[in-house]
């Protein structure tokens, strides 16, 4: 027989480490933010002024089900003056994943659903980065007209992805001649003007290294670059700084640095989970430019991934050019909201739409 209970506390939620990744390992695709390191360093990041309301599913004392969820006070209408409760995902902003983690089971995925509809203190579910394959939209569809609930599900990005079958050699022949032999002929360039070329890949991550990369990122910032860059960004760059030990202990982390002449032309800062790189954050010195050294590292770096026998190179959420180059697969990203009844958010979408035709 199942059992549920609400997790409040950050203490308890700490102690769930266990049975939480015992969960993760058992299914079909892990994601890093998915993990109970990635949440938990996010909670204590950016849970001030939120309230902790995680959902547990167990069966005969282990979970089977959690629910990763908070609440927040949103506001709208003139002056801000109406309020209302929110429920949505942890690492909501800094996920391109997000979903309940269960066993699998179809039990343990509907009761889940059933805890999160059925948990109080929410007006409204703002559930974002469901990606392509996840059973959770189904279910939750299945249960909102019975409870007399209103439901939005929209498409908001896409994650491109590379899978890793075959051979290096075979992939290559799928690209572009010119593209392909361009990347080879900058590489060649690039040692006979600068030095040698050496790919570096690295799976401990120190708060020096993300240092190192920050600067990277900054020059680039400097010489005009405008793309955005989460280690420019103070907040993120303390969270990802919170994650070196926990993931280094993991052995969760890969770094793959462009090295010309012992200095870092361009790096991909990501992690490893299960034969999946994730390419979190990239950026390149503008030094080298001229170059193409972020061309030349995803060549090197792509080679790397599939010579170490890992199964996909996860591009992450967004639809960025260059990415287009490398792979035509992706998963699309779904945001999903759940409104109940209420004056507050009735009064609140009559007021956007108001301002939105004025």
């Amino acid at each position: 027989m199942l059992q549920t209970l609400i997790i409040k506390d950050a203490a308890h939620f700490e102690r769930l480490a266990t049975g939480w990744d015992a969960l993760l390992d058992s299914s079909a695709r892990p994601h890093i933010h998915h993990t109970h390191e990635w949440q938990l360093q996010w909670w204590k990041q950016f849970g001030v002024g939120r309230d902790l309301r995680i959902g547990v599913v167990e069966k005969s004392g282990c979970p089977v089900g959690i629910v990763p969820l908070f609440l927040e006070t949103r506001r709208g209408g003139p002056l801000g003056l109406i309020r209302w409760r929110t429920g949505a995902f942890l690492g909501l902003n800094l996920v391109d994943s997000a979903d309940l983690v269960s066993n699998g089971s179809h039990e343990a995925s509907a009761a889940s659903v059933d805890l999160l509809m059925n948990m109080e203190g929410w007006h409204e579910l703002d559930l974002r980065h469901f990606v392509t394959g996840s059973k959770t939209p189904e279910i939750i569809q299945e249960r909102v007209a019975p409870l007399g609930l209103g439901l939005t599900l929209e498409r908001i990005d896409g994650s491109p992805f590379l899978p890793l079958s075959g051979s290096f050699d075979a992939y290559l022949t799928t690209l572009g001649t010119n593209w392909r032999q361009d990347s080879a002929r900058q590489q060649r360039r690039l040692q006979k003007d600068v030095g040698a070329v050496e790919l570096d890949v690295r799976h401990q991550v120190t708060r020096h290294d993300l240092q190192m990369l920050r600067d990277v990122a900054q020059r680039r910032r400097d010489a005009g670059d405008e793309r955005r860059c989460p280690l420019l960004e103070p907040a993120r760059m303390a969270f990802i700084q919170s994650l070196c030990e926990p993931l280094n202990d993991r052995g969760w982390w890969q770094l793959a640095l462009l090295k010309v002449g012992g200095a870092i032309a361009a790096y991909h800062l990501g992690f490893q989970m299960k034969g999946t790189f994730f390419c979190w954050s990239v950026a390149h010195d503008p030094e080298f430019s001229k170059y193409s050294p972020g061309k030349i590292l995803m060549r090197l770096h792509i080679e790397h991934c599939f010579q170490a026998g890992m199964q996909e190179f996860d591009f992450m959420a967004g639809e960025e050019g260059y990415k287009s180059h490398w792979t035509d697969v992706r998963r699309d990203n779904q945001a999903l909201r759940i409104k109940r009844k209420n004056w507050r958010l009735k009064l609140a979408d009559l007021w956007a739409k108001a301002r939105s035709h004025s």
